[in-house]
């Protein structure tokens, strides 16, 4: 999905979310892992239009939903 340049970032319980261009290493994400490993679960996404940011979005929540169980609500709004 996306390249990875931190080499310490990966989680043991997550969603894969790429790979680290430093080691090829899957990179797997638990955005409710909480402190201290993760204080917050703010995720930033952005791209050209048509770029997967909103397939991105919905595949993150929907895979952390089936994992975790807690729901969501987000709009996506188109100009």
């Amino acid at each position: 999905m996306i390249p990875i340049s931190t080499p310490n970032l990966s989680h043991d319980k997550g969603i894969f979310v790429g790979r680290n261009i430093y080691t090829n290493a899957p990179v797997y994400i638990d955005t409710f892992c909480g402190p201290p490993t993760l204080p917050n679960p703010h995720v930033f996404i952005c791209g050209t239009s048509g770029g997967g940011k909103s397939v991105a979005l919905k595949t993150l929540t929907a895979r952390n939903i089936a994992t975790t169980g807690c729901g969501a609500f987000f709009i996506d709004v188109e100009r």
